[in-house]
């Protein structure tokens, strides 16, 4: 989600916590911050100016994403389950279906929902496939702006 608030333009914060609190102070004019930032934007202290998924999302409705005024703009965070290297199929398995049938779970869901999470099932190959994705994907825009981690 971007925030907005006053003009003024800081060095990158060390985490969204200490940005927020700068666009909440008026110390700094745009932020992209997490969902869980919805509570600063109901009380007025922000603005949200869009979201950076490709759709709307259910937790901030009335937010529209960037992507309807920057044709293809997207820049949508996930998280997911990870095992060792070399753990058995049989168990990756396992785990896969104890965490479809735990997030079908009523207090599951409401947790989920509290961080703005929603759970997605899918298969262990098709988690691959998006890790491999986005991989490239950033990598590609890491080449273009000439990012190089140290």
């Amino acid at each position: 989600m971007l925030l907005g608030t006053a003009p003024k333009f800081i060095e990158p914060y060390q985490g969204t916590g200490p940005a927020t609190n700068a666009a909440v102070a008026g110390d700094i004019q745009v932020t992209f911050d997490a969902l869980l930032a919805m509570p600063l934007v109901e009380s007025g202290l922000v603005r949200a100016l869009g979201m950076t998924g490709l759709q709307r999302s259910p937790f901030a409705p009335n937010v529209p994403p960037i992507a309807d005024t920057l044709p293809g703009y997207e820049g949508s965070s996930w998280l997911g389950l990870f095992v060792p290297a070399g753990t058995p199929a049989e168990i990756v398995e396992q785990l896969r279906a104890d965490w479809i049938k735990a997030s079908a779970l009523p207090e599951v869901q409401k947790g989920l929902a509290a961080a703005a999470n929603s759970p997605l099932a899918m298969s262990s190959d098709d988690f691959v496939r998006l890790i491999q994705s986005e991989a490239g994907r950033w990598r590609e825009i890491a080449a273009r702006g000439k990012i190089v981690l140290d």
